[in-house]
């Protein structure tokens, strides 16, 4: 019995079958790569994020630069072109005041003050007024509208970015009525606001004026 064992594991067939499984076993392994760590796998993941990012919320950023573009185009417009008229406005009055305060004293400027003087006053007051005041505000809103210019191209750079994402002019129309809605509603408050209150709120009383003015010449 156990030389038919024997017999049988040293048999052609056994031999075939142990080499068969020697041969498999000192056969180089294959190594799966498909699982192994890529930086590059990473890098494009993480480029992948960004674009459905910038995708998923580009337009809504669009959307709010385009209202604050809209905010400051209308609060330096209506400062400039509003808001300092009405100033100017209110401190004319006011000085106006004080100088029929002072003419009903019942001097006589004409007569107390010489020609000279008066032409000395004269040039002076103008050229305050060409050189000092006059350039500056023309520097002051100058500088403003630059700023206006400067947004202006920013929302050039940014609506070309907006087409080449979304590829759609409906899309960069919606929000341009979007903003000029809402800048409208609060150009529409802004404007009652300043014509309803603040135009009838006296900073200073035409009495307090006066008074400050006499006060100021007379210490």
């Amino acid at each position: 019995m156990f030389q038919n064992i024997h017999h049988r594991a040293n048999s052609p067939s056994c031999n075939r079958i142990n080499n068969t499984h020697l041969s498999e076993s000192l056969a180089p392994m294959e190594i799966d790569t498909g699982n192994l760590y890529n930086p590059n796998d990473i890098d494009n993941s993480n480029i992948d994020k960004f674009k459905n990012f910038v995708f998923s919320h580009y337009d809504f950023l669009y959307e709010k630069f385009f209202h604050i573009y809209f905010i400051i185009i209308f609060e330096i417009l209506f400062y400039f072109n509003y808001i300092v008229d009405i100033e100017k406005i209110e401190i004319k009055r006011v000085l106006a005041n004080f100088a029929s305060y002072v003419n009903a004293l019942g001097l006589e400027w004409n007569a107390i003050i010489p020609s000279a003087e008066k032409r000395r006053i004269h040039l002076l007051c103008e050229g305050i007024k060409n050189d000092l005041v006059s350039k500056d505000n023309v520097e002051l809103e100058n500088k403003a509208y630059n700023i206006l210019w400067t947004l202006g191209i920013i929302w050039i750079i940014l609506t070309i970015i907006h087409f080449i994402v979304y590829k759609s002019f409906k899309k960069i129309g919606i929000n341009i009525l979007k903003s000029i809605f809402f800048i409208a509603l609060i150009g529409i408050f802004e404007f009652f606001f300043f014509t309803n209150i603040v135009v009838h709120y006296a900073t200073i009383t035409n009495e307090e004026a006066t008074c400050d003015l006499f006060e100021d010449i007379i210490s």
